[in-house]
């Protein structure tokens, strides 16, 4: 989390930071925590590399700002230098971009209101506290304007959509509840949102919701979308009874997700093993082939075969083999080279090998033990 305000003695203001740049006329603090969003943090990730990468991009992407680090980074920025708010705004979540892109793994930004003097940079250090504390909750954008946090701001305080989206398609519920837990205590306790900003939020999720569900119904009919109802917000049952529909309603499609992931996925895992199957007496068969015709990675391929069958991808493969073979040895006279060569082996004597190991004796034994019973 934020440290609290940053306190500076006005006294000794002039004489401390007089002389900044950042700070002559207009300005804005922003406050960068370099502790990752938590869905997002790669294991290699350090924290004073991070603060390190952070102050370097400020350094060079920004005019003059003036920096100051403690346990997060604070940043100066002249609203003139960099052609008003907007245009800074708009830096700020470049400079975030790249961050996630060198990282791995996207921060926290807080910025303040604009202020104009010198002696209200703790005011703004109090702001851009709340605004990082906001992004941190992870329910909103990243990069989180004091402005936009308050419930007489014009401005609409949106949900981070994308960390949503994320959240709704995972195999577990635990993430998703805990970020509608967070959701429903923001909005309903800790900021005292206005009707207006509830009913905002209330939109920006279920657009998400539906592009969730249009998603899914393209391949799963009848149309997801058609039994999961997305109503439109009541003004006239309060901003909690809203809320509490809107997080039902999530909880709902993720659960849709789950059952229409396991259903692709057992899909597949049909169509592999009936793939393999039909191919077993191609000597080429191999994991490689079977993964390259569906578009899988080996391991992805092999922990499917495994998950369905209990057997790793050469067990199942040998399994279908030496039960055919063990079929033909003793439903037909083909000879024992024939009988390798109809269940997959070009060398017999590759096929005497296995037979050996997976029977305890050789396929003419076996034919003789069979027929003598």
């Amino acid at each position: 989390m934020a440290v609290k305000g940053l306190c500076v003695d006005p006294d000794h203001l002039a004489n401390a930071l007089g002389h900044v740049s950042a700070l002559k006329g207009s300005y804005v603090l922003v406050g960068v925590s370099c502790e990752p969003i938590t869905n997002n943090r790669p294991h290699s990730y350090n924290t004073d590399i991070a603060k390190v990468t952070a102050r370097r991009l400020f350094i060079e992407r920004t005019t003059e700002p003036y920096l100051y680090e403690s346990d997060i980074l604070y940043v100066v920025l002249n609203v003139e230098m960099h052609g008003g708010e907007e245009a800074i705004y708009s830096l700020l979540n470049d400079i975030n971009k790249s961050l996630s892109e060198i990282l791995k793994a996207g921060l926290y930004f807080g910025v303040s209101q604009q202020m104009t003097k010198l002696d209200q940079l703790s005011d703004a250090s109090n702001q851009m506290v709340w605004a990082l504390e906001t992004a941190q909750s992870g329910l909103f954008s990243p990069v989180m304007r004091y402005d936009v946090t308050t419930s007489s701001s014009s401005s609409p305080l949106l949900i981070n959509e994308e960390l949503l989206a994320r959240l709704l398609v995972q195999e577990t519920d635990t993430a998703l509840k805990a970020y509608f837990e967070n959701l429903r205590r923001t909005i309903c306790v800790e900021y005292g949102f206005s009707p207006l900003n509830a009913k905002t939020i209330y939109y920006s999720a279920l657009a998400v919701f539906q592009k969730i569900l249009v998603e899914l119904s393209q391949d799963n009919k009848p149309a997801l979308d058609d039994t999961i109802a997305l109503n439109e917000y009541d003004a006239s049952s309060g901003v909690r009874s809203n809320i509490q529909y809107l997080i039902d309603t999530g909880l709902q499609i993720q659960t849709a997700v789950c059952a229409h992931r396991c259903a692709q996925k057992n899909k597949l895992t049909h169509l592999v093993l009936d793939y393999i199957q039909t191919h077993f007496s191609s000597p080429d068969l191999c994991l490689t082939m079977v993964a390259d015709y569906f578009a899988l990675s080996e391991r992805y391929l092999s922990a499917l075969i495994r998950e369905q069958t209990g057997k790793s991808y050469s067990n199942y493969v040998e399994d279908i083999r030496m039960s055919e073979a063990q079929r033909l040895l003793v439903q037909t006279s083909t000879t024992v080279n024939d009988v390798a060569e109809c269940v997959g082996y070009d060398k017999a004597n590759s096929f005497y090998k296995s037979f050996r190991r997976y029977t305890g004796i050789s396929p003419k034994q076996y034919r003789m033990d069979i027929q003598g019973n």
